[in-house]
This record gives C-alpha cells, structure tokens and sequence, in this order.
C-alpha cells in the first residue's frame, strides 16, 4: 500500500496524460494519408528506385515486398518521398510515372501514393494510449475525489 500512496498517486495523472497524448497522435496518423489524398495536391512522380523493408535499394525483381521511392516537383522545389507500404509484387517499376498527392502547410509536409497505407504505427500508439489512460485514470479519479472532499 505504500508502494501505490508514495510512487503510483504522485505519477498516475501523468500515465493518463500521456495516454492521452498517445491516442490524439494515434488519431492523427490513422488519418493523415486520408488527408493528403482529399486535401493535397497532386504531382507526377518518377519511381527512381524500390527499396525493400531494411532500406536497401533492390536492383531487380524479387520475392521480397519493396517500396517505391518517387522524386517529383511541386512550385516549391523537388522532393523526394519514400513509401512505406511495401507490397509483393510492387505494382511500380524504376522510370515509372506515377500520381504523388502533397500537402504542404507551413513546416508540415506530407507526401502520398494513391495506395499508400498507415502501417502499424497508429495501432501501436493506440494500443499505448489505451493501456497509460486505464493505469492513469483511477488515480484521476482518486486526486479529483480528494480535492471534491476538501472543496465541500
């Protein structure tokens, strides 16, 4: 019982709080190539080269998933976009023009393939923020219950 008055009520707030901070970049992320492709612009690309899961260059066609990597040029300047959906076999060749969507807000960049997908990073942020608020919220409740007995 020491253990949960000394260590886990001072910090417990903070595990909700950063719950919560989780699930809000878990929302952003799950959407943010949604939102490049209804609210970005579009480019043509050149595939320049694919590349597989380990971030080497593949030369030729294998049996390994691989991801494109586009250069394109929007009015301010050239970008370069590697994909993280890798997929096998790759629809896109080296020299292959292809629609890149691109939003551009301040320092904000986010660049997207018409069949690009989110990965597991969302789904792992959710998982994080789901189980930091559970350990976090009854040591809210406990803190707000305290101050509630104090104000009446």
């Amino acid at each position: 019982m020491e253990f949960v008055e000394e260590i886990l009520y001072p910090i417990g707030p903070y595990f909700f709080l950063i719950g919560a901070v989780l699930l809000i970049f878990a929302h952003q992320k799950s959407n943010e190539i949604e939102h490049t492709l209804s609210k970005g612009q579009v480019a043509d690309g050149l595939v320049i080269e694919l590349r597989d899961e380990s971030g080497n260059k593949i030369e030729s066609d294998t049996n390994h998933p691989v991801a494109p990597v586009v250069r394109f040029q929007t009015i301010n300047g050239i970008y370069i976009h590697y994909s993280s959906t890798f997929q096998n076999p790759s629809p896109y060749k080296v020299g292959q023009t292809v629609k890149i969507y691109y939003y551009i807000y301040k320092s904000n960049r986010h660049f997207a393939l018409e069949d690009d997908q989110t990965g597991l990073l969302p789904g792992k942020l959710f998982r994080w923020g789901i189980v930091c608020s559970a350990i976090g919220f009854p040591f809210i409740v406990m803190k707000l219950s305290k101050l509630m007995f104090l104000v009446f």
